[in-house]
């Protein structure tokens, strides 16, 4: 930075350049009027450097005017009338100069205070204007907020740490019924009901430590008594140190909340009791229509073990049991999609043959398949596939399907079954030619009761239950089913997919053989049975396989002949009257003579805690009616063929 940059040097240094300047004008303004004013140039240069430079520059600018001036230009003698000594005119050139640096710095310096004055008032003006613009701007926040406060639906309350009321706000009062002026100053407990006295004080001392309370259910009064349930969030207000000073109460109304979620509780628990007797009606209801199919379906295996009929008789036994089967089948579909929906069927799953599965859906299915004259073509592929699953169940999934496809398609019609393997699943698929699926219908086939309209007047329509369960128990084994038709009169095609299990390398999935049952060793067996054809029906089945039966007819008369009557086996129907049939097993378990005898419970209840029931009571087996007679075979057989038959197995209901 030169020196000519620096504010000070500028000034001395004008001042030089000031004297020059004025000796020039001054030798030129002396050769035209003559030196009768030799310092009046210089004059005007001291001014200009004292107004320009201050002090200093002034009387540089003084000092080398007066040597300049008295050097080259005082005459010799006088023409003004001022004093005619040189030396007295050069002093008093020096006085002036000197008066007016001095008076120039006098400005300079009145004119420094004047601006940093004006700069001081400025920056203070600026400062206030920015206060003014900040206390507005809070003052407009301020009004938002109580505009927010006020028109809030939520009661907005301020109390300090006494619980001293501060502010009340529109919703307070429309909440409460208090206006403000009568709650300001006022005690929160004042809204507080008797019952909850400690409340307050708990509260007060959360917020005390700083504590955020949100969503606290709690129950408050209005201002007529009533008692209000309300939802608050609480927050501590702190001072500028941070000390909790008061709090923020924010209160809204949830009564219409409240009443709708005790609505909504009553709802349920009244939902849960009409469940509860659904299911109780629908238990009562399989009891009651299996009771008349049990000596139907007696008498009809009993016929058919008399002798040879006539071909018109056999036609009429097979019919009658073809719809004895039907209606058992729906007897117990109705039960199972019931339990099934509520997760109360617990499978039992082991590795099993697909073939295994579909033989024994198609055994069932069977009989309904050939009265209506269809063609089954059964297509498993290789190599053998196998699950791991319950076979009952993943058997009922097929015959469900396969039993679906014979109703709905018309007679002598065609229906395939092919199983093959995709990765890790098995995939099996029904087609039919049937009357085909409404694409309307296809997004709920598997609804409960859901039925098309062409099959409502079909005889074999059902309940519309069937596919439902498929879906359930298909679910139930980790698998998938789906449903496509092509339309009304094109048939339909069902999909199941199931996690098939890896092949065993050098193992065949061969179908297990049917092993044919022991032969049957007569045993004495005590039937107890209150339905008089059905004891009558089912005795007649026992007595033709070689079996002496001893029947009665309720619990006391059953005591009566057990004290004289030593059974082996004795099937009890558990609804008897005056003692029921768990009752009855109590009692015999107690005499000695039946201590290693075999009870078995014949019940129209099948549900998994009736067979606990049963099992709780002393029963070793567990059969639902109508009772299968081959299963009654069987398991007589496998008793009769023990080396001690009255040894009695462990309980293993089913």
């Amino acid at each position: 930075m030169s020196l000519w940059h620096h504010p000070r040097a500028r000034s001395y240094g004008i001042a030089v350049l000031v004297v020059a300047v004025a000796a020039g004008v001054q030798y030129v303004f002396n050769r035209i009027v003559g030196p009768a004013f030799p310092f009046s140039v210089f004059y005007t240069a001291m001014m200009l450097s004292a107004w320009y430079g201050g002090l200093g520059p002034g009387l540089v600018t003084t000092a080398f005017s007066v040597v300049v001036a008295g050097g080259f230009f005082i005459p010799t003698t006088a023409l003004a009338p001022l004093p005619s000594s040189p030396t007295a005119r050069l002093a008093l050139m020096a006085c002036g100069g000197l008066i007016i640096a001095v008076l120039s710095e006098s400005l300079h310096r009145a004119r420094g205070r004047a601006a940093r004055t004006t700069e001081t008032l400025a920056a203070k003006h600026r400062e206030l204007e920015r206060e003014m613009a900040a206390r507005q701007e809070a003052d407009e926040v301020r009004a938002r907020l109580a505009g927010i406060v006020e028109s809030s639906e939520d009661a907005i309350i301020s109390e300090t740490m006494d619980g001293t009321i501060t502010s009340w706000n529109a919703g307070a009062e429309r909440l409460y019924g208090y206006a403000a002026s009568e709650a300001v100053g006022k005690s929160m407990a004042m809204i507080i009901p008797p019952e909850q006295p400690g409340e307050l004080a708990a509260i007060l001392d959360r917020l005390r430590r700083g504590e955020r309370i949100q969503h606290y259910e709690t129950v408050r009064l209005n201002k007529r008594g009533e008692r209000i349930d309300v939802s608050i969030r609480l927050s501590p207000m702190r001072n500028a140190v941070g000390t909790v000073i008061g709090a923020s109460v924010v209160a809204r109304d949830i009564v219409e909340r409240k009443r709708i979620e005790n609505e909504v509780r009553r709802l349920n628990t009244a939902l849960q009791a009409a469940d509860r007797r659904k299911d109780e009606f629908l238990a009562m209801l399989a009891h009651e229509l299996r009771n008349p199919l049990a000596p139907i379906r007696n008498a009809v295996y009993a016929l058919a073990r008399l002798g040879p009929p006539t071909p018109q008789a056999q036609r009429l036994h097979q019919m009658i049991e073809r719809q004895t089967v039907h209606m058992t089948r729906l007897v117990d579909d109705l039960l199972d999609v019931s339990r099934i929906t509520r997760r109360m069927v617990a499978l039992h799953p082991e590795r099993v043959a697909l073939a295994d599965v579909i033989a024994h859906a198609v055994d069932t299915v069977q009989p309904l398949i050939d009265q209506q004259g269809h063609q089954l073509t059964i297509s498993l592929g290789t190599p053998p596939i196998e699950l791991h699953g319950d076979p009952a169940r993943l058997a009922q999934v097929f015959a469900n399907l396969l039993t679906n496809a014979a109703k709905f398609t018309p007679p002598r019609g065609h229906i395939t079954l092919t199983a093959e393997r995709s990765a890790d699943h098995a995939v099996v698929r029904v087609r039919d030619t049937g009357i085909g699926i409404a694409a309307a219908l296809l997004p709920n086939v598997f609804d409960m009761f859901v039925q098309h309209s062409v099959a409502n007047d079909r005889q074999e329509g059902g309940l519309g239950i069937g596919l439902t369960l498929v879906k359930l128990l298909t679910e139930m084994h980790g698998g998938t089913v789906s449903a496509s038709s092509a339309g009304l009169g094109r048939g339909s095609e069902f999909i199941v997919t199931l996690p098939a299990l890896a092949a065993r390398l050098g193992v065949e999935a061969a179908s297990a053989p049917r092993e044919s049952p022991p032969p049957v060793v007569p045993l004495r067996i005590l039937l107890v049975e209150d339905n008089l054809d059905a004891a009558e029906s089912f005795a007649m089945l026992l007595q033709l396989d070689g079996h002496q039966v001893h029947i009665a007819h309720d619990g006391l008369s059953a005591l009566r002949a057990a004290e004289t009557f030593t059974a082996d086996v004795a099937f009890l129907d558990i609804g008897l009257p005056n003692m029921d049939g768990y009752e009855l097993a109590g009692y015999l378990r107690k005499m000695p003579s039946f201590q290693s005898a075999v009870l078995v419970a014949l019940t129209g209840y099948a549900q998994d805690h009736d067979k606990a029931q049963a099992r709780q009571a002393g029963f070793d087996h567990h059969l639902t009616k109508p009772v299968d007679p081959e299963r009654v075979r069987a398991l007589l057989a496998q008793l009769g063929s023990a080396a001690e038959p009255g040894d009695r197995p462990s309980r293993q209901l089913h």
